[in-house]
This record gives C-alpha cells, sequence and structure tokens, in this order.
C-alpha cells in the first residue's frame, strides 16, 4: 500500500495498545404483549439507551481518537516522504510542462511510456504521442519524429510523418519518392516523354510536345489551329477558316478540287544573272541601253532596266534583276518567256538572246509537277546584228512555306544573323494590296511621295520584332549609341538583294509593303527605304522618305530614286533640315539600296548630284 499502508499499521498498533473499555449493562424488560382488537399481536419496543461509562460511549470515543490520531500521522509522513508539490503526479515531468500534470500518477516518464515527453502517458492518456497535432489513429508514424508541425512542406500527403526525416512517399501514391517523377502528387508518377506533364493527366504522354487536347479530336492543342473546335484542327493559310470547310486551303485562287497543290502556294522566281551585248545595237553606237522584259503564262509582267541600263559591246555585266510570280495551281505547265531590248528616244531594238535563228524571245516550259527539273538554263544568240548572252535561272517557290527566312550579313568584319517569321496569311494581306501608284495627279516628287511613304510599316508586328532583333544584337556587339545602332540597321537593310519591280503598268514601278521584302528577300530604292523607315521608326527614331533625281557621273542620265533620311544629333555628313515643326532637325542621307563598309555610312551620299527632291516626314 506504499506510504497509506504503513500509515494505517501505525495506527492500528496505536489502537491495540489502548487498555479495553468497561460497558455498564442496563436491564432490559420484556416488552409487553397485548393483543389488538383484531386479534392480532403488538410489541412493545423496548428502549436502550448509552449513559456515560457505557461500553458503547467509550467505543465512540475511541474510533474518534484513531482518526485524529491517523491524520496527524498521515501529516507526519506526508511531510517526511519525497512527495514533489511541483510534480503532482510525480511523473517526473514538472507541472509548468506537464500537459496531464494532475492526470494518471505512479510513473515515471520516458521514451517508452511517454514518446514526445509530454508528460502524458502514451497508453493511459496520450492520443498524440509523437506531438505533431496528427492523432495516433490518424498518424502513419504515431511514434515518429516529433518537435515539428506538419504543413505543406514537412507533410505533403497530411499523413502524421515527416517529409524529410521519416516518410518515403511523400505523396502516399504507393510509389517511392526515389522512383517517383512527382513525389509531391499523388495523381502523378511517371512522365514518359519528359515534358513535365504526368502521364495521367497528359493527353499524349509519349509526346513532348503536346499535353492538352481540350476538343478531343486527336490533335494536341499546341499543334492544333482550333483547340476548342472538334471539326477542325488546321488553317494553312492561316486565314482563320478550319482547312475541312475552307473551300482553299492554301489561299492559292484554286479551289481544292482543282488544285495541284494541296497546302501549298506555289510560284516561280526568276533570276536574271549575267548579259553579253555581242554587237552593236545601234548605228555608230558601241553601247546599248538595255532592258529585260518577263512574260508569264502570256501576262505581260513588263520590263526593267537593270542599276545601270548601259552594256558595251563584248562587256559581261551582272543584271541582279530577282523577280518572283504567283502561279494559277489549276495549271500544271507554265509558258515564260524572256526578251531584251535595246531602249532609245527614237525606237526600240530586239535584241536577239535565242541560239534558233530568226528567233529573239527564249521561251521556258516550267512543269510545277515535275519531281526533278533542270531550272538553270544559259541563252545564247546570233545572227540580225543584234545578239547577246543571257543567263538566268528559275526556281519554285512556296509561298505558304516562305514564313520563316533567316538572314546573314557583314558589318564590322564580323557576320552577323537573324531569324525572321511570320504567317502566311500576314504576307498574303499586303501581296494582296492595291500597290499601284497613282500618277494621274501627280506631276512632280513632291505630288507623289506620299503614295510611296505610306508604304512604311513601322507598327507591323514583324517589323517590330525585326527591328527589336536587330537592336538587342547590336548592343550585344557592342553597337549601343543611336549612330551605331543606325548604322547596324543600315547594313541589314543595305545588304538585302536589290531587284527591279515588275508589274502589269507602264511604268514597272511595284512598290513592296517592308514585310514582302523581308520574305522575298529582294526590293528596289523605295523597298528598301521603306524598310529602313520601318524598322529605325519601330525603333522610337525619326526618318523621313526623300524623292528625287539622281546621277553618278557627269556623263550619266538622270533617273529617278527614293532614299530614307534619319534625324541624328551631333553627327556630320549629307543632309537636309525638316519642315513644318520639324524644321529645327537635321536628317542624314541613308543609301538603303547598298551598304559596303568603309565607303557607306549614314550621312554620305555616293550620287554625283541630285535635283529636284522632295522630303516627307513619316510619323511612327
Amino acid at each position: 500500500m506504499g506510504e497509506n499502508g504503513e500509515f494505517w499499521r501505525l495506527a492500528q498498533d496505536l489502537m491495540e495498545s489502548e487498555p479495553e473499555a468497561t460497558v455498564d449493562e442496563l436491564p432490559v424488560s420484556e416488552p409487553p404483549v397485548t393483543e389488538s382488537a383484531e386479534g392480532s399481536t403488538n410489541v412493545v419496543a423496548a428502549t436502550q439507551r448509552l449513559v456515560p461509562g457505557s461500553p458503547g460511549v467509550l467505543v465512540a470515543l475511541a474510533l474518534v481518537g484513531v482518526v485524529v490520531v491517523a491524520s496527524v500521522i498521515s501529516i507526519v509522513f506526508w511531510s517526511l516522504s519525497d512527495y514533489d508539490p511541483n510534480d503532482v503526479d510525480g511523473d517526473g515531468i514538472a507541472n509548468g510542462v506537464d500537459d496531464c500534470y494532475d492526470g494518471f500518477s505512479e510513473w515515471t516518464s520516458s521514451i517508452a511510456l511517454d514518446h514526445d515527453g509530454d508528460g502524458c502517458h502514451d497508453a493511459e492518456e496520450d492520443g498524440d504521442d509523437d506531438n505533431d497535432t496528427v492523432p495516433d489513429d490518424a498518424d502513419a508514424c504515431p511514434t515518429g519524429e516529433s518537435g515539428w508541425l506538419p504543413s505543406a512542406v514537412t507533410d505533403n500527403d497530411g499523413d502524421g510523418c515527416h517529409d524529410g526525416m521519416e516518410d518515403s512517399d511523400d505523396d502516399n501514391d504507393n510509389v517511392s519518392d526515389e522512383l517517383d517523377a512527382f513525389p509531391l502528387d499523388g495523381t502523378e508518377w511517371q512522365d514518359t516523354d519528359g515534358d513535365g506533364v504526368g502521364d495521367n493527366s497528359d493527353a499524349f504522354p509519349e509526346d513532348p510536345s503536346e499535353q492538352l487536347d481540350t476538343d478531343g479530336d486527336g490533335w494536341g492543342d499546341n499543334s492544333d489551329a482550333f483547340p476548342w473546335n472538334g471539326a477542325e484542327w488546321s488553317d494553312a493559310d492561316g486565314d482563320g477558316l478550319g482547312d475541312n470547310t475552307d473551300p482553299d486551303d492554301d489561299n492559292d485562287g484554286a479551289l481544292d478540287e482543282n488544285d495541284l497543290h494541296l497546302g501549298k502556294d506555289i510560284g516561280v522566281q526568276i533570276r536574271l544573272e549575267n548579259f553579253t551585248l555581242f554587237d552593236a545595237v545601234d548605228l555608230f553606237s558601241d553601247r546599248g541601253q538595255i532592258r529585260f522584259c518577263i512574260s508569264v503564262n502570256s501576262g505581260w509582267n513588263g520590263c526593267m532596266s537593270p542599276y545601270e541600263s548601259d552594256f558595251y559591246i563584248g562587256e559581261r555585266r551582272d543584271v541582279g534583276i530577282n523577280s518572283s510570280f504567283n502561279l494559277d495551281e489549276s495549271i500544271r505547265y507554265h509558258h515564260i518567256n524572256i526578251s531584251i531590248i535595246d531602249w532609245d528616244p527614237l525606237f526600240d531594238d530586239d535584241v536577239d538572246i535565242h541560239p534558233d535563228e530568226g528567233v529573239l524571245t527564249y521561251s521556258a516550259v516550267y512543269d510545277s509537277l515535275a519531281t526533278e527539273q533542270n531550272l538553270s538554263f544559259v541563252a545564247n544568240g546570233s545572227g540580225d546584228g543584234d545578239a547577246g548572252s543571257l543567263e538566268f535561272s528559275l526556281e519554285p517557290l512556296d509561298y505558304l512555306g516562305m514564313t520563316r527566312v533567316e538572314y546573314y550579313w557583314n558589318f564590322g568584319g564580323q557576320t552577323h544573323g537573324i531569324d525572321i517569321t511570320t504567317t502566311h496569311a500576314d504576307y498574303l494581306m499586303y501581296r494582296n494590296m492595291n500597290h499601284a501608284i497613282d500618277w494621274t495627279n501627280a506631276y512632280t516628287n513632291a505630288d507623289i511621295i506620299p503614295q510611296y511613304a505610306a508604304f512604311s510599316t513601322p507598327n507591323d508586328a514583324t517589323v517590330k520584332g525585326t527591328a527589336d532583333q536587330l537592336r538587342a544584337d547590336a548592343i550585344s556587339n557592342g553597337y549601343t549609341s543611336d549612330l551605331d545602332i543606325l548604322r547596324y540597321i543600315y547594313g541589314f537593310v543595305g545588304k538585302i538583294q536589290y531587284a527591279y519591280d515588275i508589274d502589269t503598268t507602264n511604268f514597272s514601278e511595284y512598290p513592296k509593303y517592308p514585310l514582302e521584302m523581308l520574305i522575298d528577300r529582294s526590293g528596289d530604292c523605295e523597298d528598301s527605304s521603306a524598310l529602313f523607315i520601318s524598322l529605325v521608326e519601330a525603333l522610337g527614331y525619326d526618318a523621313g522618305l526623300m524623292l528625287g533625281s539622281v546621277k553618278a557621273t557627269e556623263d550619266d542620265e538622270w533617273g529617278g530614286h527614293a532614299w530614307p533620311v534619319v534625324a541624328l544629333d551631333n553627327h556630320e555628313g549629307w543632309s537636309i533640315n525638316g519642315v513644318g515643326e520639324k524644321a529645327n532637325l537635321t536628317y542624314y542621307f541613308v543609301e538603303s539600296t547598298a551598304y559596303y563598309e568603309g565607303s557607306s555610312d549614314i550621312g554620305v551620299n555616293p550620287w554625283y548630284e541630285i535635283k529636284d527632291e522632295a522630303f516627307f516626314d513619316v510619323e511612327e
């Protein structure tokens, strides 16, 4: 009985040492018995009383004494025992830190009985043995790590096991963390294609480029042109109309039912590379003012002169004419005629370039379905006294695929390059616009220049993206000043191939929008001017367009020309003053059709003389 047992033994010893008390017995008479009227028997109760000195009184007094003595002895023994008022239950945990200080007693806290040391007996009174706030009946590690609190970081699956110290399956998906591609996601554990999306939720678990198929048409959302429309998934021409319902998928003008080249917008690029004049064309003249004429499918496409039109007898010179033509895809064979004339004020003379006598024009038949074609031709002619040799080539085009072009050019002694990406729809939008210049009421360059300026498009997304690329590339190569950035852009534009216009007008003028020039990789003076102006205006610089007549030498004839000008502070070179509100700005000359390191620069005028020039301010 412990301390209380010892107390009772002592009390018993004290009682046994007391003398026996005497009790006087009173005589007890027999109660009278009477009969009632009914004949029953009544017993008159006898009474007995205790008087001082009687045995009952002595016994009562003895018991009271025993209780008093026991209490005194208990107090004495209590004071003499190891009882600690600061540890009421005697478990070795002070009341102040004992979560069950007045609970189960007669035990000593240990890791076996009290895992978390909170003073609560694990088996008898503690419902959270590791003190992690997760009840034991819901805790997968009831006697695990203690001294921590569950959270999304420490216990991802809420199972009561510390992820970093005792849980080998943090998301409780029965796949160990070591083998689980998603150790914190109980719904995923494998990523076959390595795209970061678990196989269970990946609609294309073996295709790293696709994860979702919102409309359930079997085409991943990333490649589906219509991810919310289960009936459509492709838009070859980018016109916003799905190919399944679009009667002209490639927007090439040929209905799909008649289209020999579905999914393509085919064309042909004609390059006039070199020409040699064999004989005199005009009497008493050793040179000819040569023009080159092209006709496609019996349609008149115009004549154009090379950059320098005078050819001397025996002189082989680059022509540099590069023109592209869209073709009717309902037709397999396309007829291309190339002829040359010597132009002069009096009359035009045909120049014989065909090998057959009496045939002046070189004709080629372009088979659009041929798998292999020799697309390079050399025509040599003789006879008639008007003879020459022309080297040219034909190259197939797919305008639909011309949405990404790579450019490389030299600047600062290094080769630089950028990629330009657009959409066929954007390209078609500009190509299908009206490109004609109306000369009806235009008699001077000042009259016509606003029409040319309208081809500048600094707000076009592709143009803006190209401008940003060029500036970033310039800065990364150490060209950080405004002048250096403009020079860098000039170097890019000036390296794009020069190409004369061919159109259906008698003026041989076909201004291109900047996006057209970027995709076609070619253009003439008004085209390159519009491109340069658009690029620099997109970056916040102030540029303008100039039209005028120029010549490079005293003996040259005057020729029409277009060029951009750009406003710069503290610069030198050929310049003009702005007009109107821009009268205080100085604009410097840029020969955008050509860039030659060491001899070309902003403010350098390569022309001998300029006259009749007109300025037009181009705003962003």
